[in-house]
Formats: C-alpha cells, sequence, structure tokens
C-alpha cells in the first residue's frame, strides 16, 4: 500500500468521437398546415389561379383599343391615313364624309389593332363603296334606257303595261353595259369576303396568341420553391448503436 501522501496515478478523460442525434418519426398529423393551402380544382390548377386566367379572359373581351401612348398617338393618325386612302377611292361627285362614315362604322365592328388589320378593313370598305357605285350606276343606265323605250313605243302608238318598257330596257343593256357590271361587281363581293375572312383569321390567332401567354403566365408559381435542405442522415445500422463515452477518473493500482 501506498502511503497517504504519495502521488497517485490519473486516467485521463476522452471525448466522445461521435455525436448521434435521436431519430424522430415524421409529423402524420393531418391537420398540421401545409406549405401550400390552396385548393385545387378537377384538373390540378389552383383555384386561385383559375379565377385569375377567368378574369383575364374576360378583360381580355372588353378590349376597345389601343391603351398606351404609342398605341393612342398611332391611332391619332388614322384619320390622315383614311383621308389618302380615300383619294384613291371616293371620286369628286361622292361624298366623303359618307365614306368616312362607313369607314368608322367597320372600325367601331372590328376594332383594328395593328396596320395589317386597318389594311384589311380598309380593303373592304373600298370593295363595298365601289360595289355600291356600281350599283347606283346599273339603277341610273336601266333608269335612262327604260325613258328611250317607253318613248319610243308612245311614238309607235304600241300598247304596254308598266313592265313593258323595263323588259325592253333590259334586253337593250344586256348586251352593252350590264355584263361589265356584272363581272366587276362579282370582283369586288370576292375582294370583300377574301379580306373579311382573312381579317377575322388574323385577329383570331392574335387573341389565341395573347390567351396563351396570358394563361402561362398565371400558371407560374407565386411563390419559388425554397432550396432543399442537406440533413446528416444515419444508416440504421449506426443508429442503434450506443455512443461511446469516456473514461471516469479512476485511481490507477497501487505501486507496491
Amino acid at each position: 500500500m501506498t502511503g497517504r501522501n504519495s502521488p497517485e496515478r490519473l486516467t485521463p478523460i476522452t471525448t466522445p468521437t461521435n455525436l448521434y442525434l435521436p431519430n424522430f418519426p415524421p409529423n402524420t398529423n393531418s391537420d398540421a398546415p401545409t406549405s401550400n393551402p390552396t385548393r385545387q380544382n378537377q384538373i390540378g390548377i389552383p383555384m386561385s389561379s383559375q379565377r385569375k386566367i377567368n378574369s383575364a379572359r374576360a378583360n381580355g373581351a372588353k378590349s376597345r383599343g389601343p391603351k398606351t401612348e404609342a398605341g393612342k398617338k398611332a391611332s391619332s393618325q388614322n384619320a390622315v391615313t383614311h383621308g389618302l386612302y380615300a383619294k384613291g377611292v371616293v371620286l369628286s361627285n361622292e361624298s366623303r364624309e359618307q365614306y368616312q362614315e362607313m369607314l368608322d362604322a367597320y372600325q367601331q365592328q372590328f376594332q383594328p389593332q395593328r396596320q395589317a388589320e386597318l389594311d384589311l378593313l380598309e380593303e373592304m370598305v373600298a370593295a363595298k363603296w365601289c360595289q355600291r357605285r356600281l350599283w347606283a350606276v346599273e339603277a341610273d343606265l336601266v333608269d335612262e334606257e327604260t325613258r328611250q323605250q317607253t318613248a319610243k313605243m308612245d311614238e309607235e302608238g304600241a300598247s304596254y303595261d308598266a313592265i313593258t318598257p323595263l323588259s325592253f330596257a333590259y334586253a337593250e343593256l344586256s348586251s352593252k353595259s350590264l355584263s361589265f357590271l356584272s363581272r366587276n361587281e362579282s370582283r369586288l363581293e370576292r375582294i370583300y369576303h377574301r379580306a373579311l375572312k382573312t381579317l377575322l383569321e388574323v385577329q383570331r390567332l392574335h387573341n389565341q396568341n395573347i390567351q396563351k401567354r396570358t394563361e402561362s403566365q398565371l400558371h407560374q408559381p407565386e411563390f419559388p420553391a425554397p432550396p432543399p435542405t442537406h440533413h446528416d442522415t444515419q444508416s440504421p445500422a449506426t443508429a442503434n448503436q450506443k455512443p461511446e463515452t469516456g473514461a471516469c477518473l479512476t485511481h490507477a493500482p497501487p505501486i507496491r
């Protein structure tokens, strides 16, 4: 045995080398709030986004012309453009005010937004204006020829009813002017309907592209997803192991 004052050998305390965190089971409580509590409809689109899509479609249908300063500036020059274009359509003995009224009525109905749509609209109005002119020419020719046929039958002393001079007038004009007028009326009719069909197709494609861009923007997530976090994981083999503990301070065996 050693004396009371004899030195004792101490064993140093070791620090644990591995620390293990406890494994908690995942939260299966259905009442816990989710990261995105937005309700979804049957096709998987959030209800709030669906309401935005419907609202965007309704607002797009209410469009009544340009809203930006550049659009308003371009629209303000339409009267100048129409005035220059009318010089090639309206004759000196025709009313430009009536032509402008017709053009304004078509613009109010179709609401052209781009230069291509405006060109097609003016083509329609010009074709319709020239077609109505041919109608007036045909009516004037028939009236004049009817008066000449009536005077001729009166000179001959022939009996006739109200339709007889008109029948002779059409018979006389069919080989002269009416065939020319009929061909030009058919040509203008084709121009009008071709321009109308093209205008409606251009507007349909433009509105369809706007709707697609609007829906693609509304379908984007409102809040960006948080970046993934990396946690230290443990294998099942090491999860059940007990951590190593440091040696306690003990007395060394006595020196004999």
